[in-house]
């Protein structure tokens, strides 16, 4: 019992330790905030003073200022002098400029290199397709017997090609020079001789 009761006191010192050093994050936190909020209040007033000086200047030399576009402002930095640098400040990329050019240029890498594995890979489908398509071919004495239809489909065709040809030559034999005698009710009808 007696290490339980230690045990027990030395868990509440620790909680309270750790309510303690919570409670001290908190207000921390707190200071920084507010000293962050002081910092950009003095920057403000900074700021608005040294245009309310800015005004008074121009109006004592009384120089105009052509006006600037808004967005000007808020997409150029000038980058901070270096005091060794005696140069003039030359302007830098904003950084959406950045983050589109980089963009691209990953699209462009991407396509590169994605195109070719697409390929591969719908050709490697295509195959397995085709493969699988071969695989379930038809079995040898159905594809003999579809052969043997095909053979005789064949040759009614060259027969009904001969019988057609027969009844063109027929007709034509017919339709020559030769008219056609009527043979009145009552004749007799001639008899086919044959021709040695």
């Amino acid at each position: 019992r007696a290490r339980l009761d230690q045990a027990r006191e030395s868990y509440q010192e620790a909680q309270e330790h750790t309510r303690e050093a919570e409670q001290a994050v908190r207000e921390a936190q707190q200071s920084v905030r507010e000293a962050a909020q002081e910092e950009a209040q003095q920057a403000r007033d900074a700021a608005q003073q040294a245009r309310e000086i800015a005004q008074q200047v121009r109006e004592q030399i009384q120089v105009p200022t052509p006006p600037t576009p808004p967005d000007v402002r808020t997409t150029i930095h000038l980058p901070p002098r270096r005091p060794d640098d005696g140069g003039p400040q030359v302007p830098q990329v904003p950084q959406e400029a950045v983050v589109i050019s980089l963009g691209f240029f990953f699209t462009v890498a991407f396509i590169a290199v994605g195109w070719p594995i697409a390929r591969a890979f719908g050709r490697r489908v295509d195959r397995k397709t085709v493969a699988g398509a071969g695989a379930a071919q038809i079995p040898a004495e159905l594809s003999a017997r579809l052969e043997r239809i095909e053979h005789s489909v064949e040759a009614i065709a060259i027969e009904v090609e001969r019988i057609s040809e027969g009844q063109r030559f027929a007709t034509k034999l017919l339709s020559e020079n030769r008219p056609v005698q009527q043979i009145a009710a009552g004749q007799n009808v001639p008899e086919l001789v044959e021709r040695k």
